[in-house]
């Protein structure tokens, strides 16, 4: 993991803890999201010995690691392959999305779905705990409505407005149409794995008020409006980075693996 200013210099390298390093595959980190005190990153396919992949919880404040499994689908498609994870999203309160894909396209993709895990509180998750799922989304029938060939590397994925986007890895190589496809999904999410919408409560003027606030509460209006507006060109804009910022991570593991 790096640590950057806003200008891209380099201020911090996290690294993996030495046992856990010594195992190390090229199927690294492939999805990062942030909570917290904490750090979240997922594992693409498991390393050494281990049965399932880990999803990594890093503590940004005691600078500790410790690490939970996550139980993926067994392979379906018809050309066999495996099964891994591409990238995880944050929820909030401990909720993260996952997406899960094969590693299969065309006519031999068979398993590209969003699941849901709640983690709870991340201070309390007992190291090495094997993780529950839940499923979100089967993205089977999402990719085929384009009428083109179904999308292997499924890669990123971002969360704007309780909105799920996803968005490929076209790979630029011989054997991939170079295809890349930014696809909104729309309010896919339930109501108990949605983040918590902040309190829209109105409270009454405290008693004995009897002045007419009417011209300021108008203004007060004006002035959230302009907020508003702020607030979703800020949101689209981030979603931009949220999905270039999967992609980033995933091309420098992909370079940390080969050196």
């Amino acid at each position: 993991l790096f640590k950057t200013d806003m200008a891209g210099v380099i201020e911090k390298v996290v690294v993996l803890p030495e046992e856990v390093n010594a195992i190390q595959l090229r199927f690294g980190f492939e999805g990062v999201a942030a909570e917290g005190d904490y750090v979240v990153v997922a594992f693409q396919r498991a390393w050494g010995d281990d049965t399932n992949p880990r999803i990594g919880l890093y503590n940004t404040v005691d600078e500790s690691w410790k690490f939970l499994f996550y139980p993926l689908d067994e392979p379906e498609s018809q050309n066999g392959g495996w099964v891994g994870l591409s990238d995880i999203t944050a929820l909030g309160d401990g909720k993260f999305l996952v997406l899960e894909r094969d590693n299969q396209g065309g006519p031999d993709a068979a398993i590209k779905r969003i699941y849901s895990i709640d983690l709870g509180d991340l201070s309390a998750a007992e190291d090495g705990s094997l993780i529950e799922k839940t499923l979100v989304r089967d993205l089977m029938s999402d990719l085929k409505a384009t009428g083109g060939q179904t999308l292997e590397k499924l890669e990123g994925m971002a969360l704007l407005d309780n909105e799920v986007w996803i968005m490929n890895d076209n790979d630029a190589v011989d054997d991939n149409s170079g295809e890349t496809q930014l696809m909104n999904l729309g309010g896919i999410i339930s109501a108990d794995t949605a983040p918590a919408e902040p309190s829209s409560e109105v409270t009454d003027p405290p008693a004995g008020d009897d002045t007419d606030s009417t011209e300021d509460t108008v203004e007060e209006v004006a002035v959230k409006e302009d907020a508003v507006e702020e607030v979703e060109e800020d949101a689209s804009a981030s979603l931009g980075v949220a999905l270039y910022h999967s992609i980033f991570v995933a091309f420098v593991a992909v370079l940390v693996s080969l050196l």
